[in-house]
């Protein structure tokens, strides 16, 4: 267990040697309190004699609830991550299984130029469109319209009731 804690110690330092390390400060800082935290729980088990094992059990489970507290917690600081964040990509991680491992092919010079050339030519389109609309007119017949349009329906009388037929 104090191999654990002295390879935590050992990463604390070194992040205070490269602060670029960190992204997450509190993170940071909430490790370094349960280092701090593990180390007087060893020295408190060691304070007790030999007989009173129950009590150095104790803090020895103590000890290493908060190592792995502070592991995780490097772990976030370094990542730049949220605990929701770190949860929420585990779950999605064991809801999906990744038992494939992600295949990326980097694009050629000739499919990054197709790309760039549909791009600007949407891109153009667009401006187009912007700049003179295509106006339509819904009554104007078109050519495959019939030439003689059908009559308007006859009109009911105005001094009876509604026609039934």
């Amino acid at each position: 267990m104090q191999g654990v804690t002295t390879a935590i110690v050992a990463f604390i330092f070194l992040c205070l040697a490269i602060p670029s390390l960190i992204k997450n400060k509190s993170q940071y800082y909430a490790a370094f309190i349960a280092v701090v935290a593990v180390i007087f729980l060893d020295a408190v088990a060691h304070v007790f004699p030999e007989s009173a094992q129950s009590i150095k059990a104790v803090c020895y489970v103590l000890a290493g609830f908060i190592q792995i507290i502070a592991v995780v917690m490097l772990f976030l600081a370094t990542g730049g991550l949220t605990f929701r964040e770190l949860s929420g990509d585990m779950i999605e991680v064991l809801r999906r299984g990744e038992d494939k491992k992600e295949v990326i092919i980097p694009l050629s010079d000739e499919a990054k130029q197709k790309i760039r050339a549909a791009q600007e030519a949407s891109e153009r389109r667009v401006k187009q469109d912007e700049q003179a609309p295509k106006v339509y007119t819904i009554d104007d017949p078109s050519p495959s319209a019939p030439a003689n349009p059908p009559a308007p329906p006859a009109k009911p009388p105005d001094n009876g009731p509604l026609p039934l037929a």
